[in-house]
């Protein structure tokens, strides 16, 4: 029904086509060939396509600029890539699968946070209270880095697992693929990209 629809819109050879929440019902394969098509057209039609969606990875899949919005407000204009490695707020760190935001201070070169201190040299950001985002997939070296916490769950993903890791204070969502080892209640050491 999906390409009908599309196929119905793209004959009146519009200006602007609306997509509002295009594939929504459709399952994880079928969507991904979806994506794949309205990507497609759109290279060969040029029509200019507004596509609206809760789904972040989807939005990065079809699109060439990205509007976040909140309560009717554009917070964030540009390409996947920007929200990703910048994100202006809390809000578009979370929504674009930053889940581990942690309260931090800035001092020169240095950022202290409950996890410890990281040297971050290039950052521009002034001194003082800042928000330190831990992506869940930047975690790494299982096993032999120098962050340890309590695993208190582990979830399976279809290509790793959501693993709940409490370290001190702090809980954090980290990533891990199927080879590491886990058990809920055990330590697990980690380093970070």
């Amino acid at each position: 029904e999906q390409r009908v629809s599309l196929a119905r819109a793209l004959m009146a050879q519009p200006k602007l086509l609306l997509l509002d929440e295009p594939l929504s019902a459709l399952d994880q394969n079928l969507k991904l060939s979806m994506e794949q098509m309205i990507r497609l057209i759109n290279r060969e039609l040029g029509t200019t396509m507004l596509y609206v969606t809760h789904d972040q990875n989807e939005a990065a899949a079809v699109s060439d600029r990205i509007a976040l919005m909140r309560e009717g407000q554009i917070l964030q204009t540009g390409r996947a890539e920007d929200f990703y490695s910048h994100p202006v707020s809390a809000f578009a760190a979370r929504f674009f699968g930053c889940s581990n935001l942690l309260r931090a201070k800035k001092t020169g070169g240095q950022i202290e946070s409950s996890l410890g201190v990281f040297e971050m040299p290039g950052c521009m950001l002034k001194d003082g209270e800042v928000l330190l985002g831990i992506r869940p997939e930047a975690a790494k070296d299982f096993g032999n880095g120098p962050f340890s916490g309590v695993i208190e769950e582990i979830v399976p993903r279809s290509a790793d697992r959501r693993v709940a890791l409490r370290c001190g204070e702090t809980l954090l969502e980290l990533f891990a693929p199927y080879h590491v080892l886990l058990s809920e209640g055990a330590v697990l050491s980690f380093a970070l990209d």
